[in-house]
């Protein structure tokens, strides 16, 4: 019996506790947030399916991938009136050639063991003298407090808002990101400013 094969039998008793729900509210958000309409999603590490069932249940066409092929077999048994494509299991070296592009239109989060990271746009005057920002998390979105003269690249920490069950979870970082404006984009007032700020005339 392999380690897999030991884990798959007892994993989502492990697992029970383990808010999917709000997993499923925060990438719902995050969507929105970002204009983005998914109709396929792709579960990387499904493991025995939990989270691939919710999502099929709220509408999504869900492809199913884990390392573990004793992880899909359970998966794959769950009896369930949603349709779910588990694909084969792949090796830790080549999963990427499983990960389709859409993808690429939700890095904006991301995650770091239990905790999540995302991004947080500011104009130049909010990062000046600080703002205020709803940004998403597992729980919905909340208001961020930005403060005064924050940088590009600055991480601010929303303690017990990450991954995890209650008793343990990880925090959500918030990386600031300045959007600088294009010279061709301002107007002549805008312009003046912006010339008497860098001293020019």
């Amino acid at each position: 019996m392999s380690c897999y094969e030991a884990l798959a039998a007892s994993y989502d008793g492990l697992t029970r506790d383990i808010p999917y729900e709000k997993y499923l509210r925060f990438f719902k958000t995050l969507l929105r947030r970002y204009g983005v309409k998914a109709a396929t999603v792709l579960d990387l590490a499904c493991g025995t399916g939990s989270l691939s069932v919710l999502l099929a249940k709220h509408g999504y066409r869900v492809l199913g991938v884990d390392r573990s092929e004793e992880m899909l077999t359970v998966a794959r048994a769950l009896e369930t009136p949603v349709e779910i494509s588990h694909l084969k299991a792949i090796g830790r070296r080549n999963w990427r050639s499983a990960v389709p592009r859409m993808l690429e239109r939700i890095q904006r989060a991301r995650q770091e063991g239990l905790d999540v990271t995302c991004d947080v746009t500011l104009q130049p005057w909010e990062a000046v003298f600080g703002t205020k920002k709803r940004v998403p998390t597992l729980d919905g979105e909340v208001e961020l407090n930005i403060p005064a003269g924050s940088s590009s690249g600055r991480r601010l920490r929303i303690r017990g808002r990450g991954l995890g069950p209650a008793t343990g979870r990880g925090d959500e970082y918030v990386t600031v990101a300045i959007s600088v404006p294009k010279p061709e984009d301002l107007n002549e007032e805008q312009l003046k400013l912006w010339k008497a700020l860098a001293g020019q005339k």
